[in-house]
């Protein structure tokens, strides 16, 4: 703004980086939080010198600065006022930043696919029967049948007689 008047009015603001400074420097040195006018000074010479979108050379803008004020940073954008030129009610409102929308959880992983369940198997021994088999595998021989309707291509139409060496799946 201090470069603006003095573009605009080069006579009457002659040394309106001056004042600006000084300006700067009484403000600073007094009120309920006096603080060092170094880096407002650099600020304003350097928009001064370097137009608005100048920047100083130091580092940061006030990085230990304990904020207090209401100010989120939400305003993303704003119009200047300066009454000789552009008058208050010609500027443009402030836009607020939308809240970001959180990102949506990440879905659930695949299940695992279910274990496909091993056939057992049992290799016939002299001696054994069906009835025998039933009892090992499920602990009652009147299960026999569920052997033989497994196993009807292996053993044949008769369930009595089964081989030794013959391999009988066990459901």
């Amino acid at each position: 703004m201090v470069r603006l008047c003095h573009d605009e009015f080069p006579v009457k603001f002659a040394l309106a980086l001056q004042m600006a400074e000084k300006l700067i420097q009484a403000y600073k040195s007094m009120g309920a939080h006096p603080e060092n006018a170094a880096l407002p000074l650099a600020w304003v010479r350097a928009t001064y010198n370097g137009g608005p979108s100048a920047v100083p050379s130091g580092t940061g803008n006030r990085p230990k600065c304990k904020c207090s004020c209401p100010c989120k940073g939400s305003i993303t954008n704003w119009d200047y006022v300066w009454e000789p030129v552009k008058p208050r009610i010609l500027a443009k409102p402030p836009v607020i930043k939308p809240k970001p929308v959180p990102a949506p959880p990440p879905p659930p992983p695949n299940p695992a696919p279910a274990p496909t369940p091993t056939a057992a198997t049992h290799k016939v021994v002299f001696g054994d029967t069906l009835s025998k088999i039933a009892a090992k595998h499920y602990g009652n021989s009147a299960l026999w049948q569920k052997i033989y309707q497994a196993n009807k291509a292996v053993i044949g139409p008769n369930p009595n007689l089964i081989k030794p060496g013959q391999v009988l799946a066990i459901p």
